[in-house]
């Protein structure tokens, strides 16, 4: 920021759409002209409608005291705006013209952007109609049946006969992959079907895996119902494939349409599962209507072990922190989800990293210069991981340092955005 917006800060254009949530706090999305946006509470958004280039810090913190009773120093604020909102992309970073990019977190690592999603905008149109009720019915049953007769009918010799020849095992791969991105046009198309444009469109690691990806975060601005139907949309357009794979191998009887169907089948399992973040993680996250559902899960193992376990006494009143305005239903799902969901995440990821070690290091199939990439590869994974932990937690022993100097209120508005 320039020295006349550090004094006197300047937020870039932005929309307020109120946010579908089950809490009594209120949440809002902001979306700026510059792209980035923000989920925020409402005291939040109170200090924003000041950040308009012509209030100076302390005149925010009296205005916000005297008219609002938010309680906030003027280091805390400053503190807010320049490691949390400028760091998302709400203000300019110079020039009036050039606002800052955005520090966009996700699970995803090593992010690559193939195209944006406007581009599909057109190719969705023939397809939203399968989003109304009684073709999305009808075609939930037809799924249903033909998977009930796929697992009754066909046995594992049925589907695994084309991997003996390399055209039958390549038919296989690029029917697999067929499905992959459709499934991905299933989101694309539910989102279009919703009024939300998708952003970007690409490829990067989840749990080491390769996984492609779509960028839906303007998502959070519709009811959650919607929602729901966008995050479940990538999964129903796949059964609808398994529905045409299962004609195709009645009309061609090519054992490889069965293969490809099992394979649908296991990635619907996998992406209908709650725990990790997939798609049935998402769709139970917007069906509670939690927000910030993740950390808040995190929060919640972290409070109860340092409280409990290594009995930091300090850690007493992070306990509740997860739960404020927190209906009694939702903290129960909160806790019983927050251990198995960790419990799982590093069960998951200890048996990958020990099956890719013990392929990496016992498997003769890699010669040693193969073998030298995969490490590397590791490496470089490892260490961002290291990397964005170190920076996440400086950036939390800061924001406790300087939350201490101010009131209790002020270290709450803090958190919330």
């Amino acid at each position: 920021m320039s020295k006349i917006q550090s004094e006197y800060p300047l937020i870039l254009p932005y929309s307020v759409y109120p946010m579908d949530t089950s809490g009594s706090r209120l949440y809002y999305l902001i979306l700026f002209d510059s792209g980035a946006q923000l989920k925020v509470s409402d005291k939040i958004l109170k200090i924003l409608t000041y950040l308009d280039g012509t209030h100076s810090y302390s005149e925010i913190c009296k205005s916000l005291r005297t008219e609002h009773g938010i309680s906030i120093c003027e280091e805390e604020l400053r503190f807010l705006i320049e490691t949390r909102l400028s760091t998302a992309g709400a203000f300019y970073s110079g020039a009036k013209d050039e606002p800052r990019s955005s520090n966009y977190h996700s699970a995803i690592m090593f992010r690559t952007t193939f195209i944006q999603g406007i581009h599909f905008k057109a190719l969705t149109v023939p397809f939203q109609f399968l989003f109304s009720v009684h073709y999305a019915l009808a075609m939930i049953l037809i799924a249903l049946l033909s998977v009930l007769y796929h697992l009754t009918n066909y046995r594992a010799a049925d589907y695994m006969d084309p991997l003996s020849t390399m055209t039958g095992m390549s038919f296989a791969v690029i029917l697999a992959l067929l499905s992959i991105v459709f499934h991905e046009f299933g989101h694309i198309t539910a989102a279009f079907r919703f009024g939300i444009v998708p952003r970007d469109i690409g490829v990067g690691l989840y749990l080491l895996m390769p996984s492609l990806f779509v960028d839906l975060r303007e998502a959070w601005r519709l009811p959650r119902k919607q929602r729901v139907i966008i995050d479940l949309a990538g999964v129903y357009f796949q059964l609808i494939l398994f529905i045409l794979f299962e004609i195709m191998y009645w009309i061609s009887n090519e054992n490889v349409f069965l293969l490809a169907n099992q394979f649908i089948l296991v990635s619907v399992c996998v992406n209908l599962n709650p725990i990790l973040r997939y798609d049935g993680f998402w769709a139970v996250t917007d069906a509670l209507g939690i927000v910030n559902f993740h950390s808040k899960a995190f929060e919640v193992i972290k409070s109860h072990w340092f409280y409990f376990i290594l009995r930091k006494r300090s850690y007493r009143d992070r306990l509740d922190r997860p739960f404020r305005d927190m209906q009694v239903n939702r903290r129960k799902v909160l806790i019983k989800f927050s251990f198995v969901y960790w419990i799982t995440v590093i069960t998951a990821t200890t048996y990958i990293i020990h099956t890719m070690i013990s392929a990496l290091f016992s498997g003769p199939f890699l010669d040693w210069e193969s073998k030298k990439g995969l490490i590397v590869v590791l490496g470089i994974a490892l260490v961002n991981a290291v990397f964005r932990y170190v920076v996440k937690r400086q950036s939390q022993r800061r924001s406790e340092k300087r939350a201490s100097k101010g009131s209790d209120e002020s270290h709450t508005v803090d958190q919330n955005i």
